[in-house]
């Protein structure tokens, strides 16, 4: 196999062979939806502004340091604790947990 000679395709059909780059149009959210995020140590909220291989940029958030009930935050957008971000913050691909939807609005300020 000549590696010069391999159509775009097949770089694609390789790199997922190998478990390279999940694209973007995979993802159930996109560009500008917010989303709750649980990683491995944490809760981020916020809206999406950027997906990458590695990180996913949101802003206009920060971290959820306390939920209450879950399914009840999810449903009400209830937050106990929330710390607001000054900027854009990233969130790593390897980190995460779970990504829900965020139907709610956002909190603009710390609570």
């Amino acid at each position: 196999m000549n590696i010069d000679e391999l159509t775009v395709g097949e770089l694609k059909q390789i790199m997922k062979l190998v478990g390279c780059g999940v694209e973007a149009e995979q993802l159930p959210f996109k560009v500008g939806d917010a989303i709750l995020i649980r990683t491995v140590t944490m809760i981020q909220l916020g809206r999406v502004v950027h997906i990458g291989r590695d990180f996913i940029t949101l802003e206009d958030g920060g971290w959820v340091a306390d939920t209450a009930r879950f399914s009840e935050t999810l449903r009400s957008g209830k937050l106990n604790e929330f710390e607001r971000a000054p900027s854009w913050f990233l969130v790593g691909r390897g980190a995460i947990v779970d990504v829900y939807p965020w139907t709610s609005k956002i909190p603009q300020e710390t609570i």
